[in-house]
């Protein structure tokens, strides 16, 4: 039921100072009213960016499924900042059949639209995220591929095994301590080693403390010596998705 208060702040929503509206949206998630979602909807398209993100976060806390398709139109934002916003509501929302549509933001041109698809296609548990998110492995953000790794690590296919050993290969110095560390617990996730896991997970030290990183990867199975090339182990990686699909 609209109380007199809800009716207010939905009709602030009109009001034409953008910062009354941003006002009336925060107000409207705080009051956590079912009533409030379609008009919190219709903000996903308020020509102020700032009104249109708050919206966006606002319908992701309120964990409404009416909210699903409208945020799904709104992967289309010209804003990377409201993108962002967009997959991350829908994490929250949980919906596994929204996985398909994050797949083209994880080749965004935007880092952070990039790292909040990896992040969320993790959560979501759905494996046909496989193939978009190894790629990710090699974005030149530090911060996507950490955020692939772990996503790859929850979703538990085996798939993505060649490319993630790629990384904790001792010879690839040019990768932070903490992506090899997370990628080391994320093989160990994908073999479901969870006794090694639990003492990779419980470790005090920071991942990118002197030594962390080589407790993980004991951890990890023997990787033949073979020399790979980085371009070869990238290819080898890709084909294993390829192949293991349909």
């Amino acid at each position: 039921m609209l109380t007199a208060r809800l009716r207010t702040l939905i009709r602030r929503l009109h009001h034409e100072n953008k910062k009354q509206r941003w006002l009336a949206v925060k107000a409207l998630g705080r009051s956590g009213a079912p009533e409030a979602v379609e008009a919190l909807i219709e903000a996903l398209q308020d020509e102020a960016e700032l009104v249109r993100r708050q919206a966006a976060e606002t319908l992701g806390e309120l964990g409404d499924r009416r909210a699903v398709e409208p945020l799904m139109a709104a992967l289309q934002d010209p804003d990377p900042n409201m993108r962002s916003r967009v997959v991350k509501a829908l994490g929250r929302l949980g919906d596994r059949q929204t996985g398909a549509a994050l797949l083209p933001l994880t080749e965004d041109e935007v880092w952070y639209v990039r790292h909040a698809a990896a992040e969320t296609l993790g959560k979501l548990g759905d494996t046909r995220a496989v193939e978009a998110l190894v790629p990710l492995l090699h974005d030149p953000e530090v911060t996507v591929r950490q955020a692939a790794v772990e996503a790859l690590g929850r979703l538990g296919d085996p798939r993505a095994l060649p490319a993630l050993r790629a990384l904790t290969r001792a010879w690839n110095w040019d990768e932070p301590r903490a992506v090899k560390h997370a990628a080391a617990i994320a093989i160990l996730r994908i073999q479901g080693d969870t006794t090694g896991r639990e003492l990779v997970l419980t470790e005090p030290t920071p991942p990118d403390a002197v030594g962390s990183e080589e407790r993980a990867l004991a951890l990890v199975e023997p990787i033949p010596r073979e020399e790979v090339t980085g371009r070869e182990l990238t290819e080898a990686g890709t084909q294993e998705v390829g192949n293991g699909q349909g």
